[in-house]
């Protein structure tokens, strides 16, 4: 079992990867946003991303970001950057060019 010190370490680390995503989707900081059940998110198990998607969402939802917009765009630039990556480097295969 884990020592509290380790816990609140823990703890710690969740809050900043949490922070990092708000921050990424629309460059707001969590004490931005209004005061949401953190501590108990943690101490059930949840993962940064998933109260992110679960209730961080919604609260930058009624504060007017547009985060669907948001995920669109992420996506696309996600697909545009694996579809480069499976890309020939010349464009084509240089020993059919041979």
């Amino acid at each position: 079992m884990a020592s509290k010190e380790q816990v609140e370490m823990q703890f710690k680390a969740w809050m900043s990867a949490l922070n990092r995503q708000v921050t990424e989707a629309v460059g707001l900081k969590l004490t931005d946003l209004p005061e949401l059940k953190f501590r108990e998110a943690f101490d059930d198990g949840m993962l940064p991303e998933e109260f992110f998607d679960d209730t961080v969402r919604e609260e930058l939802e009624k504060l007017g970001f547009a985060l669907e917009l948001h995920d669109f765009i992420d996506d696309a630039a996600f697909d545009n950057l694996m579809a480069a990556e499976t890309e020939e480097p010349y464009g084509e295969d240089l020993d059919e060019a041979a």
